[in-house]
């Protein structure tokens, strides 16, 4: 590990530490204690918002060395829509890791875009809101999740999420497919999920700076993420049943 907050005294040091906070997370300082970002999602135009603006804060260590508060506001100035979000993490621990984090938002998305699949901090996952969106809904999400480092390069996370999926292009489904023609159909639908996973990830590199864990992937090594998820069904108006197990390598 690389524990940069802990000579953040030294100015050189400092002053890499933020930038290097900008170039892997995007956020850069804005008050004592708060941190404005991720810069490179303050603007976006595309098909469905017209031009969309963005403004983000979250706390840093100067605020709390174990609480994390952040949160965001969004407007499309075509869809006149409001989008938003906040989460609460606490820090347990950061060797090894171990935290507690609690979300809401709402925003639009795009299917097999989706910031829990590709990330939020990179390029990629900004450009994607630019131009003709794929498949786009509106969804909000209210999420918990625990993290913990069991040991050098294995991490387990618990996951439960209820999410709504309100599209807006062209799609349905039965809600009794047995019945074909004369099942009640729908477009959105409301699921409850609960998600284990393990990552081992051996010689993988990671950076403590501030509150935030980086991980720059395998050196060697490859990364094998083993994940089971359940749908509860009727659990706060969810609508699926069922199992997946996700191995990816």
């Amino acid at each position: 590990y690389t524990m940069i907050d802990s000579i953040k005294k030294v100015p050189s040091v400092r002053r890499l530490s933020g930038l290097l906070n900008i170039a892997t997370t995007g956020y850069g300082k804005f008050l004592p204690g708060i941190d404005i970002g991720p810069l490179i999602h303050t603007v976006a135009f595309n098909n469905i918002e017209g031009l969309r603006s963005r403004f983000g804060v979250r706390t840093n260590t100067a605020f709390s060395k174990k609480w994390v508060l952040q949160g965001y506001l969004a407007y499309g100035f075509t869809d006149k829509s409001w989008k938003g979000g906040a989460d609460v993490t606490r820090i347990f621990s950061k060797i090894p890791w171990s935290s507690l984090r609690v979300s809401y938002k709402r925003d639009l998305e795009q299917v097999g875009f989706h910031p829990d699949d590709i990330g939020y901090y990179s390029l990629f996952a900004a450009s994607v809101r630019w131009g003709t969106l794929v498949r786009p809904y509106y969804e909000d999400q209210v999420q918990i999740e625990y993290q913990r480092e069991i040991s050098k390069g294995i991490t387990a996370k618990v996951n439960f999420q209820n999410r709504g999926f309100d599209p807006i292009y062209p799609f349905a489904y039965r809600i009794t497919p047995e019945l074909e023609n004369d099942s009640e159909i729908k477009s959105g639908f409301r699921n409850s999920t609960i998600k284990t996973e393990l990552i081992f990830a051996r010689d993988q590199l990671t950076i403590v700076s501030d509150n935030e864990r980086l991980n720059f992937g395998a050196i060697k090594s490859p990364t094998i993420t083993l994940s089971h998820q359940v749908g509860l069904k009727d659990v706060l108006n969810s609508s699926f049943y069922f199992h997946q197990l996700t191995l990816k390598y």
